[in-house]
């Protein structure tokens, strides 16, 4: 279960060949990728690129950060993407709110059919399948979602990493231009 998308943050790393020219243009090229606000910040010459949080929460679900660091000929991209809280969002979400919040009136609701239909003996354990088969889809739901965010996230870091890619190999410095 290496591959599991539960597996923290969403990890992209690329090297070329290439040494990137103008890494200040490389910020640019990532908020118009990832259509948000973002702060950038260079350390000699790396760029580290850190999504900005969106809407009145200082802590956005949404925080990519792009590291690109050219040394010795070569360009490293990395792209990452904690999804611990988006994961934490929608199971507490789904489990906690939703789950705890219905699952008494489902078990009411699956004990009283089941006591007026076959009769009272089978309530209890009626209740209690309705209570567990209920969490359990609700269960199931949030993983499916969180599997979709977690691919359409992925998807979206592919193609900034292709872009990137193709940035640093477009302005990259030839060995005569040093």
């Amino acid at each position: 279960m290496a591959d599991s998308p539960e597996r923290a943050p969403l990890p992209t790393r690329r090297y070329t060949d290439k040494e990137v020219a103008r890494i200040i243009k490389d910020a640019s090229e990532i908020q118009r990728c990832l259509g948000g606000l973002g702060t950038a910040s260079t350390f000699g010459r790396t760029l580290q690129w850190t999504s900005a949080p969106i809407g009145r929460r200082r802590s956005g679900l949404r925080m990519v950060q792009v590291t690109i660091t050219p040394r010795n000929g070569r360009t490293t991209i990395r792209i990452e993407q904690p999804m611990e809280r988006v994961a934490v969002a929608m199971f507490v979400g789904s489990m906690g709110g939703v789950g705890m919040g219905m699952m008494p009136l489902v078990s009411v609701g699956a004990g009283t059919l089941a006591s007026a239909t076959i009769g009272p003996a089978a309530a209890i354990a009626a209740a209690v399948a309705g209570g567990v088969g209920f969490l359990g889809g609700l269960y199931a739901l949030a993983r499916y979602a969180y599997g979709r965010v977690v691919h359409t996230q992925s998807e979206k870091l592919q193609k900034l990493m292709v872009r990137l890619v193709d940035h640093v190999s477009a302005t990259a410095k030839t060995t005569t231009d040093s």
